[in-house]
């Protein structure tokens, strides 16, 4: 979400009118900042959309947010992109099972949609790992990753990724990803973001404290 908010100012100063869609906070665990908004430009226009309650879904093994908020994303952008004119889709998010709805948007509406990898989707690093170091529900989300990630990729119109070497991996498993425009931008940090909590240091201290 970061990548996405501190790009915002960018896009707007060459030209890009962008529109957000993301989770309701309330229904995410993180941690909030609300003075993180402050860095949003004025008139942007964002969305909110839903997302299952975990409680409910955790029943079923299913507590994360991208799968609890898979329909409403669908939801909201399909009557966006069914309303009014967009030249593109950019997810920028590690929450990558929503990826796959760029081919979905793209099979309909015909819309080019990029995808910024800030950290590897699938991968089978943990595969010849002792069971217990994996992660929690490694067996699921092996699988899911290995099911969704091809879905979003087979059609991908651009690829951005904070290391060359998870575009490299990427190539060698899609070889039409070859053929796509391709960036790699590093994690940087916001002179916008140092300004506001420069300017607001009793908030920024609490919440750090609020942190430990």
């Amino acid at each position: 979400m970061h990548r996405v908010r501190m790009s915002l100012p960018y896009l707007k100063e060459f030209g890009w009118e962008a529109t957000v869609v993301t989770v309701d906070p309330k229904y995410s665990d993180l941690t909030k900042d609300d003075l993180l908004k402050k860095s949003i430009p004025s008139g942007t226009c964002v969305y909110y959309v839903k997302a299952f309650n975990k409680k409910k879904t955790s029943k079923f093994g299913l507590g994360a947010i991208a799968l609890r908020a898979l329909y409403f994303y669908y939801k909201k952008v399909n009557a966006l992109l069914s309303k009014e004119n967009f030249d593109l889709v950019y997810f920028s998010t590690t929450q990558f099972p929503v990826c796959i709805l760029g081919a979905v948007w793209k099979k309909k509406f015909g819309i080019p949609y990029v995808i910024d990898f800030q950290d590897p989707w699938f991968s089978d690093y943990y595969n010849d790992k002792p069971k217990d170091q994996r992660p929690p529900k490694y067996w699921f989300s092996y699988r899911l990753n290995k099911y969704l990630e091809p879905i979003a990729l087979k059609n991908v119109d651009g690829l951005i990724s904070v290391s060359a070497n998870y575009i490299n991996d990427l190539q060698e498993r899609y070889p039409s990803t070859k053929n796509i425009p391709t960036s790699v931008i590093i994690f940087g940090a916001s002179i916008v973001d140092r300004q506001i909590a420069l300017s607001n240091t009793e908030k920024s201290v609490d919440f750090l404290k609020s942190r430990l």
